[in-house]
């Protein structure tokens, strides 16, 4: 199409990278929870125009660049993908529109990072591999910087809309370790021990480009975690899979300092209950893995605060607590782990042999098949030619029968709708029937 109208519009968002050269290696931020997130997408540059006599239009566009967030001082970037989309209509006002994508790298060298322990406690060490890559993936040396910084936030109750109560979240980053590494053709191992429990990163500096992870480490005591103002929590767990026999341990972000957690293993139904006494909220539980877990399974958690003295649910933010909102009545929190099992055990030994590598028209072939006793075989013979003419693989039965199964037991909960105590002994808070009332004409109820 040519002398056409075209109108066009340009957006970026974060981008992170894996290369098949190196497995479990991540390029980016994967700070989650706190910087990867939507809000680094941005609209950069738009407009409209016609296309030339070849059918093209020429822009041109300054790359900004994305810095990682908390890490501004630093002066690191972030790697995004530009989005160009297009629209073409012609004399009729029919249109077309299609998009492209570029990558803007953040260096010519990507630092990358694999993290070997994600959860362990104060005292222990972690380990992680680290490397240097080009645009192309291909590893290269470089000289590097690994800073590790300690993630506490600083929560506050204070008065919401309509007498509530909400929690603020500031978070703080501690710088807690910073060491100069050399990377080379082959990973860096590199470890590092914490002293104190709480949520951490590890953030690879190869000039200006970086890649951060989280890790966390578990231990007595009260953590700043990223408290919300709903009913939810969220559970760390130590793997993204277990094998029957290992023991997962969970990390409960409660945001009480004392509390009964119910915990529940659940999936088609509930397996089995437990109780347990939680002081402080730094401590994990421990779930063993049985075989009839496979192929996941559910750890439900009900966090319940029986009532406390309102003097023992401070507001910090200065502003007094209103008698109405009842701080000192009983809460829960619940939230939900999903754990991954290992289904390898369920798939059955089968080799299978032919009696010649070869075999010419109107042969008869002996195929011998070996698995385990009892098991039922069934078995299809093709042309082989004809299947690679459409590529058609067999799907692997284990991952058909043995991936996600969902969820089938519901939670009712109602500490939502226990009354709350008032206290009706302050000047502006009658229940009623007082003459003074500003909603009372004569005395009787308002």
């Amino acid at each position: 199409m040519q002398t056409v109208r075209v109108s066009y519009n340009i957006n970026r968002k974060p981008n992170s990278f894996q290369f098949d050269r190196l497995p479990g290696f991540v390029f980016g931020d994967y700070d989650y929870g706190d910087t990867w997130d939507s809000s680094g997408f941005a609209y950069l540059s738009g407009g409209s125009g016609k296309l030339d006599q070849r059918g093209r239009i020429e822009m041109n566009l300054a790359l900004p660049e994305m810095p990682g967030k908390g890490l501004e001082k630093l002066g690191l970037q972030r790697s995004y993908e530009l989005e160009l989309e297009a629209r073409v209509s012609d004399v009729n006002d029919q249109t077309v529109t299609n998009k492209t994508y570029g990558t803007v790298y953040a260096g010519k060298t990507l630092p990358g990072v694999k993290v070997r322990d994600y959860y362990n406690g104060a005292g222990q060490a972690f380990r992680f591999d680290l490397a240097a890559v080009n645009q192309r993936g291909q590893s290269v040396s470089a000289a590097g910087e690994v800073l590790i910084h300690r993630k506490e936030r600083k929560s506050i109750e204070v008065n919401g809309p309509g007498e509530s109560i909400q929690r603020q979240n500031t978070l703080i980053r501690e710088p807690v370790s910073k060491k100069a590494v050399r990377l080379g053709a082959k990973p860096t191992p590199y470890s590092f021990t914490p002293k104190k429990a709480g949520s951490y990163t590890l953030t690879l500096r190869v000039g200006k480009a970086y890649s951060r992870v989280n890790f966390y480490v578990f231990g007595g005591g009260y953590i700043g975690w990223d408290f919300r103002n709903d009913d939810t929590i969220e559970i760390l767990k130590d793997k993204s899979e277990y094998k029957p026999g290992e023991t997962a341990r969970l990390l409960i972000q409660s945001p009480f300092k004392r509390s009964q957690a119910i915990v529940t293993i659940e999936r088609e139904g509930v397996y089995s209950t437990q109780t347990y006494e939680l002081e402080g909220n730094g401590e994990p539980i421990e779930i063993p893995i049985k075989a009839e877990y496979i192929p996941d399974v559910y750890v439900s958690v009900m966090l319940i605060r029986p009532r406390v003295k309102a003097d023992d649910v401070k507001d910090t933010s200065g502003k007094p607590a209103s008698p109405r909102e009842d701080r000192g009545r009983p809460r829960f929190k619940m939230g939900v782990a999903h754990l991954v099992v290992d289904a390898e055990s369920k798939r059955l030994p089968l080799t299978i042999t032919s009696s010649r590598q070869q075999y010419g028209p109107g042969d008869t072939a002996e195929i011998r098949v070996r698995t385990a006793p009892g098991a039922e075989v069934a078995v299809s013979v093709a042309d082989r030619a004809v299947l690679d003419l459409i590529a058609y693989r067999f799907a692997d039965p284990i991952a058909r029968f043995y991936k996600n199964w969902p969820l089938g037991v519901g939670v009712i909960e109602n500490r939502l709708s226990l009354i709350r105590q008032i206290s009706y002994a302050i000047k502006g808070a009658q229940p009623g029937g007082e003459a003074t009332s500003p909603r009372s004409e004569a005395g009787g109820f308002a």
